[in-house]
């Protein structure tokens, strides 16, 4: 038949409802067929009278013309399609079963009246449409023989280009957000979606929000889900904003980390699509049409347990690979529900039905995946900017379909028109990111390190660079739980980004710096005069220009023929100049430096390291280097510091290495518990006289490798092409990150500092990963879990010793293992067999040292030295000193080695003041009772500065250990006590009390004393249980007490009178409120970052990070 006109019938339209979304979409296809058609409706929504029609101005009569009657609910309206006599076919998107419906209610009228006038127009019509094949089932049932499916819903292009209000986005940028979008009514199941997240609650490791979008058609169903909200206490955690408008719905999607549907009947589910267009992992009980429309993409559930579909969410939360697949699927299904596909497929039936196609269906050019999205800064000579275009770049180059997006880490801006002017190509690849809507791999590198909203497939972090030895907590976090890969610049990187726990898969790829051979070698002359040192940097604190300026002026004097030439820029933590005024100052002989702080372009730049004879850096710290890498271009002797990110490509053979010792770091972030490498000053100095004074055939051995290496390994088509094959290597890991079961050695459940340290340290292990491995010969303090084996003994030091542990590890099937040393629990050579053999095993071995000094055992000396091979194989060795680093330094010991705080426990609950306090200023100390803790030395003092203040109490919660000598120690305090006849103004509690009972004594104290007199320990768990009460805390000038230094106050000494006269002075300066509150907020800073929750969490992380590296993609 000749059809010129296909129109549309729907009782009802209202912007943003899927049926008129899918009228829209529809007529989008017949016009592209080449029919004339429009849509005609009972009730037209004010938004949408410009564009549809009222069904009174349909052309009733006119010849040639068909027409699509959508039904989707029973309405009263049926006389007027029963009238109609043009060829009818009937576009069903189904209708909910009435029996979900109170009787009597509006709903169940119309879906049973719906029901009956679907069976009634039968025989009215020559076709009919399901948009799912469920839809399509129930029309054969009812008569329409000749139906089909087709998906006349899902207009991509017009969902994919749709405007989004990012302030939803914003505002949910932080949370892992589970979306549901539908309306708010008994078949739509949010009651159940409800109760899986509330446990979700009990799994994610990460705040969480649950954004349940629609509008109200169940009064009574709203009712029971706020109900419900207020009983689990969920009110905080609920976005419930109602029905919004299209703009907000597309926020809605992008802050989605998961969509969960629980309904209970769908025809065809249009929200899972939308889900799945912006790549938000599905997952949704198996009811209706629900798998048809999903089909190989997301996740179906057979049940609604709760428990098991909030694991379920956990897992999408934290496993990148298992999104990543969900994802692929997901873009997989939805190419039936391209335009193409369904325009193909409405031609073939109207075909089938005997109406002739005006316009044959044509492919359109595919536009909408784009393969790599570098985002962050790239329009400017700021160093971020040039890694990023030039990474951008060198994919293009390698034939990769690329584009750059702006943002930075405060959001996204636009790019400068200047330098988009300027360089044509960058403008070229920035415009390709506004057409391109779905991405498949997202490198982002910004400042800070924004993370959240990536919106790949794969989401990355490229070229990234750390340059101290701590790492943020909450960027580790981020780190963890928004990416899937992380490209670093270095392996000293890696090292950092690992040991504060970051356990998503790095690749070393270095960074490129041949782009600067790409402009010319120009300038007025080089400065200075002589043999020309170059020094190029922003003069930060950690780039040691303060120790090359002393360095200098030792190794150099004025008359001599030779020239520092520092090219850097202002900023305000580049004070060189005024260092340089001061040296002069006090030397009139100072030699010659010449401060260059303009920008130069690159061929000034160029010139100067073409014009100099060597380069100087002695950082405290670098990420990578790149200066030092363009200087080895321009075949200059490089002289730096042997710790960072440069060592990667300047070694002995390559470069004049400085030797260095680890010092806390003094960067502007602030960082706690953070070391830098402090150049050694004596050994700069011979340095810059070895390179002075060396002949040049003999500075082009090293130069000459030096280039080669550069050369072969630091061009940006490599690290194009090391992030390609690290991109690849994420398709081969396991769908599920490899989680090894974690092997606990250590004394447990007994009187010992260790055994309390491990525990706490243990508290965020997911315990079905754990097992404790404790030694047999302990006074256990209470009985042992079914995880806990006892299989060795402290008191056996034989070779063979650890043999049985060894066994039962193998036996366990552990993937690492964490052993917490000390000289008295293990005889060394035992140690270090067990540490080779489970390395020959590959079982991760994790080594914690409380200390590291060597011991004296009457006249045997008992030092690490004896086991450093064994040590130099373990995967980490953990320390909790800066003192500690440098010995194991000595030792060899540095790329396997960990700075790692003790752990603060939480502040107690506030107690009730006992009487005997009451009225009293408090000195209380706390700790096991041993002679080196000084507590005789407090008491002498105290009875000092009693005489003078009567209102003078002195708190002794010193439980005493298990041994003679901590025995006799109680009863010489005791002496003490009773000999100055302070009974009555002291309590000396010498009972093992349970942390509760301590710390409701200590949360009293004005003040706590750590007055230890000598140890070998590197650090002081009692002390930080002391700190975790926060009250003010003075320690004696020991190293046991360096890294806590930030929290405690010092003492003058450990005699009785210096420390009588050091706690006179602290209490007289803490005797304001003013003074006890800055002290208070002091320590509470400290403690923030050292809670054991988050160090344990750090230490799992770490070792999961170990377990699963990425094959063969590294530099």
């Amino acid at each position: 038949m000749q059809i010129d006109a296909i129109h549309q019938f729907s009782h009802s339209c209202a912007p943003g409802d899927g049926v008129t979304n899918g009228l829209l979409f529809t007529r989008k296809l017949l016009r592209s067929l080449g029919f004339r058609s429009e849509i005609y409706c009972v009730t037209v929504h004010d938004a949408l009278k410009h564009d549809l029609r009222s069904f009174r101005d349909y052309p009733v009569g006119e010849d040639r013309q068909a027409l699509l009657v959508h039904h989707s609910l029973g309405h009263d309206d049926a006389a007027w399609i029963e009238a109609r006599t043009e060829p009818k076919i009937l576009v069903y998107h189904n209708i909910t079963p009435a029996e979900f419906f109170p009787e009597g209610s509006y709903l169940h009228r119309y879906c049973t009246l719906g029901r009956q006038q679907l069976r009634d127009w039968a025989p009215q019509c020559i076709g009919a449409i399901g948009d799912s094949d469920f839809n399509s089932d129930e029309l054969r049932d009812s008569g329409y023989g000749n139906a089909v499916t087709i998906p006349m819903l899902v207009d991509i292009d017009r969902l994919l280009a749709a405007p989004c209000d990012v302030r939803i986005e914003a505002r949910h940028a932080d949370t892992f957000n589970v979306l549901f979008i539908g309306r708010i009514c008994e078949n739509k199941g949010q009651l159940d979606l409800l109760e899986a997240f509330a446990e979700l609650l009990h799994f994610i490791d990460r705040p969480a929000r649950l954004m349940i979008v629609g509008g109200t058609t169940s009064e009574d169903y709203r009712a029971r889900l706020d109900a419900r909200i207020a009983e689990l206490g969920l009110g905080d955690y609920i976005d419930m904003p109602g029905k919004v408008p299209a703009d907000a719905l597309i926020g809605y999607y992008r802050a989605a980390d998961v969509f969960v549907s629980m309904s209970e009947h769908e025809g065809f589910g249009m929200p899972l699509i939308e889900a799945m267009l912006h790549d938000v992992p599905v997952v949704a009980y198996n009811s209706s049409n629900i798998g048809n429309t999903l089909g190989e993409g997301g996740l179906l559930l057979d049940s609604k347990d709760p428990r098991r579909i909030g694991a379920l969410l956990n897992l999408i939360s934290s496993q990148p690979a298992l999104r990543r697949r969900i994802i692929a699927a997901q873009r997989r299904n939805l190419e039936r529900f391209r335009a193409d596909v369904v325009r193909r497929q409405l031609a073939d039936y109207l075909g089938s039905l005997d109406i002739g196609v005006p316009l044959a269906p044509v492919d359109m050019p595919r536009n909408d995946l784009l393969a790599w999205q570098v985002e962050g800064p790239f329009d400017s000579d700021y160093s971020l900017a040039i890694v990023n275009r030039e990474l951008a770049r060198a994919l293009r180059d390698l034939g990769e379909n690329v584009a750059l997006f702006s943002t930075e880490g405060g959001g996204d801006f636009a790019p400068d028109a200047g330098f988009l002017a300027a360089h044509p190509d960058i403008a070229a690849l920035s415009q390709r990111s506004a057409s391109h809507p779905q991405l498949d791999t997202v490198l982002r590198f910004c400042y800070p390190p924004r993370t959240n909203r990536m919106r790949g497939r794969v989401n990355a972090f490229h070229c990234y660079g750390w340059e101290e030895s701590a790492f943020p907590a909450d960027h580790a976090a981020r780190f963890n739980h928004d990416l899937d890969l992380i490209t670093v610049l270095s392996r000293e990187v890696e090292k950092i980004l690992r040991d504060n726990g970051v356990s998503t898969p790095i690749a070393v790829v270095g960074a490129g710096v041949d782009h600067i051979l790409a402009a010319p070698v120009a300038g007025t002359g080089v400065p200075g005069r002589g043999f020309r040192f170059l020094h190029v940097s922003s003069c930060f604190p950690r780039k040691g220009v303060d120790v090359l300026l002393r360095a200098w002026g030792k190794a150099f004097r004025a008359g001599d023929d030779v020239s520092l030439i520092i090219k850097t820029f202002p900023n305000p933590h580049n004070t060189v100049a005024s260092q340089l005024e001061r040296l002069r100052a006090a030397d009139p002989d100072y030699p010659d430096v010449v401060l260059i702080e303009r920008d130069l372009p690159q061929a000034e730049l160029n010139a100067l390291y073409r014009g100099c004879d060597a380069f100087v850096a002695p950082g405290r710290g670098e990420g990578l280097g790149m200066p030092m890498a363009e200087a080895m271009l321009f075949d200059l002797p490089v002289i730096t510091t042997n710790w960072g990110g440069q060592t990667d490509f300047c070694t002995e053979e390559t470069a004049w290495l400085v030797d260095y010792r680890f010092a806390p770091a003094q960067t502007h972030l602030g960082l706690s518990n953070s070391v830098w490498a402090e150049p050694d000053l004596a050994h700069l100095t011979a340095r810059l006289r070895e390179v002075r004074q060396t002949s040049p055939a003999g500075l082009t051995r090293r130069t000459a490798a030096a280039r080669l290496k550069i050369e072969r390994d630091y061009t940006w088509r490599g690290v194009a092409e090391r992030t390609r094959a690290a991109v690849a290597a994420l398709e081969a890991q396991p769908l599920l990150r490899p989680e090894p079961k974690i092997g606990w050695v250590s004394t447990w459940h007994s009187r010992c500092g260790i055994a309390i340290y491990a525990e706490r340290l243990a508290c965020r292990i997911p315990a079905d990963r754990l097992v404790v491995l404790a030694n047999r010969d302990a006074e256990v303090e209470s009985p042992d879990a079914p995880n806990v084996h006892r299989c060795w003994s402290a008191a056996d030091k034989s070779a063979g010793s650890l043999d049985a542990l060894y066994d039962t590890i193998v036996a366990q099937g552990l993937g690492a293992v964490v052993i917490q040393f000390n000289f008295s629990f293990f005889g060394l050579p035992a140690l270090a067999r067990l540490v080779e053999r489970l390395k020959a095993r590959a079982i991760g071995v994790h080594l914690f040292f409380h200390s590291t000094a060597d011991v004296h055992h009457g006249a045997e000396l008992k030092t690490l030295t004896d086991i450093a091979p064994a040590l130099a194989t373990a995967d980490r060795l953990y320390v909790h000193g800066v003192d500690d680093l440098n010995r194991l330094k000595t030792f060899g010991h540095v790329r396997n080695v960990v700075l790692f705080p003790h752990g603060v426990g939480a502040a107690p609950v506030p107690a009730v003041r006992p009487a005997v306090l009451a009225g009293k200023r408090v000195l209380a100390s706390y700790g096991f009772l041993l002679p080196h803790k000084g507590i005789q030395a407090l008491i002498h003092a105290f009875a000092m500065l009693a005489e003078r203040q009567s209102d003078l109490y002195l708190l002794l919660v010193t439980a005493c250990y298990p041994v003679e000598q901590s025995a006799q120690e109680a009863r010489d305090c005791q002496a003490l006590i009773d000999h100055y006849r302070l009974g009555g103004r002291v309590t000396f509690l010498t009972d093992f009390l349970p942390d509760t009972e301590s710390l409701s004594w200590l949360q009293h104290a004005d003040l706590l004393v750590y007055p230890y007199q000598h140890t070998q320990e590197s650090s002081s768990a009692a002390v930080r249980t002391g700190l975790s009460v926060g009250v003010p805390v003075a320690v004696t000038p020991l190293s046991i007490f360096d890294d806590v230094g930030e929290a405690v106050n010092r003492l003058p000494g450990t005699g009785p009178e210096q420390l009588a006269a050091g706690l006179s002075l602290l209490l007289e300066r803490l005797a304001t409120p003013v003074a006890r509150t800055a002290e208070r907020e002091r320590i509470a800073r400290w403690c923030a970052v050292r809670q054991w929750p988050q160090l344990s969490t750090r230490l799992y992380h770490l070792i999961d990070g170990l377990s699963q590296p990425l094959q063969g993609t590294s530099l």
